[in-house]
């Protein structure tokens, strides 16, 4: 698995968000010992630099998601 030699040097923060959430959904559905302990590892050492690049980009999040919810409202309520 690729993301098991994640080192962290020249990559992008959306990179090291879809390391981070790759290695929550297979630590989730659980796909065997040996995935489950790559996945722990990545987990350990991958989620911290996520968790800063969510931060970086939390209010460009937040305000698509606001779009998303004022253009569902406006399409199932307003008309």
């Amino acid at each position: 698995r690729g993301f098991c030699l994640f080192v962290g040097g020249g990559v992008s923060d959306s990179r090291r968000v879809f390391i981070a959430a790759t290695a929550v959904w297979q630590l989730v559905t659980w796909e065997g010992f040996h995935t489950a302990t790559c996945d722990l590892f990545s987990l350990v050492f991958v989620f911290p630099f996520a968790l800063f690049a969510l931060r970086r980009t939390i209010t460009a999040v937040y305000t698509r998601l606001a779009a998303f919810a004022f253009a569902f409202a406006w399409y199932f309520v307003i008309t």
